[in-house]
């Protein structure tokens, strides 16, 4: 067991080991050139090969994380509005693996600080959200951490893709169509099932954390727990009554109001939205109007690698070192409840 630990904690710092990196990276030909972000369980690095960036996750602990999530893209592969895997790393002598996916300019959360969208882009874009969402139901994929970060723009291809499969899960029985496979993600995009560990999940609780995002860019506010919880026991209508005066309310009846219905069963699926939102007229190359900065976007792009950026010691905090052990639902619940009391305390 201590071997286990030692082994785990090793690589955790292997990935961010500047000369194991770049070694790791150039076997297969890639050319490490700044750190595009981190996540729990890995790290986002830009690199290029034959004169084409790409993106390369590099997973800090060697074992199912990257299975999973290679297993996933590979039931993507050749689909619009989900992020397209191109490449494999495994070196199972310095016992790295990662993933290698388009580069995308950037993600949603960079462009809503940049952007008001219109009301045809808010359309367009929960027009490609939902499409994703249809992608992911066709292969039985819950992605349970859907939120601005996991959405990323292409200016090329005038899309949104979804990203970020590490928290996914496939339904092993198709026929049940839920689960009971305990669900993380968000908590500001949770869907009200997730959030009190009300098992079994279906694939719904994508479409109300959808719902929440496109709601926060319609109205263009970013929403605290507190006001999310609403959703989770009272219509849309009830929790955000100054929506009955919206410009767009029949949007808000007929498409949000069906996707953060509370009650899962009532919630309409994908493939319901999509024609309900026929209704409505919309372009979906209007998003090529959007503002995009990625020298802003990634706030990262321009900082190159050097041994400071990889030592804890010289940059405390820049790179953190944590053993992430995955909370059951009681201990999810609690963390909760926690971060709501603090913010009842706040306010």
């Amino acid at each position: 067991m201590g071997n286990c630990v030692g082994n785990s904690k090793q690589m955790q710092s292997d990935v961010t080991n500047e000369n194991k990196v770049t070694q790791f990276l150039s076997k297969p030909g890639y050319k490490l050139e700044n750190i595009l972000g981190e996540g729990d369980y890995s790290l986002v690095y830009k690199a290029s090969k034959d004169n084409t960036s790409v993106a390369i996750k590099i997973y800090k602990q060697y074992k199912d994380d990257y299975e999973k999530e290679n297993e996933i893209l590979k039931k993507l592969k050749g689909q619009d509005y989900v992020i397209q895997k191109v490449d494999q790393i495994v070196d199972k002598k310095i016992k790295m693996k990662a993933i290698v996916t388009e580069l995308y300019d950037c993600s949603l959360e960079d462009i809503k600080k940049l952007n008001k969208f219109n009301f045809i882009q808010v359309i367009a874009l929960t027009y490609q959200l939902l499409k994703a969402l249809q992608v992911l139901n066709q292969q039985n994929v819950i992605h349970s951490d859907i939120k601005p970060a996991n959405i990323l723009y292409s200016s090329d291809k005038k899309m949104f893709v979804l990203s970020d499969f590490g928290l996914s899960h496939q339904l092993k029985n198709p026929k049940l169509q839920n689960t009971n496979y305990t669900l993380m993600g968000n908590i500001y995009y949770q869907s009200p099932e997730v959030y009190n560990g009300q098992k079994p999940y279906t694939l719904k609780v994508d479409v109300f954390s959808i719902g929440v995002l496109v709601l926060e860019i319609l109205t263009q506010n970013n929403f605290d727990v507190l006001k999310v919880q609403k959703l989770h026991t009272q219509s849309l209508m009830e929790a955000f009554p100054e929506l009955k005066y919206h410009e767009n309310k029949n949007f808000i009846q007929n498409i949000l109001s069906n996707m953060v219905n509370h009650v899962a069963e009532k919630r309409l699926d994908p493939d319901q939205l999509l024609y309900n939102i026929e209704q409505f007229q919309y372009d979906e190359n209007c998003l090529k109007y959007l503002k995009l900065k990625p020298q802003d976007c990634n706030k990262e792009e321009n900082k190159k690698f050097d041994t400071k950026f990889f030592d804890s010691k010289t940059t405390p905090g820049l790179i953190k070192k944590v053993e992430y052990t995955k909370p059951n639902d009681q201990q999810q619940l609690q963390f909760n409840q926690l971060l709501i009391s603090l913010q009842k305390q706040d306010k």
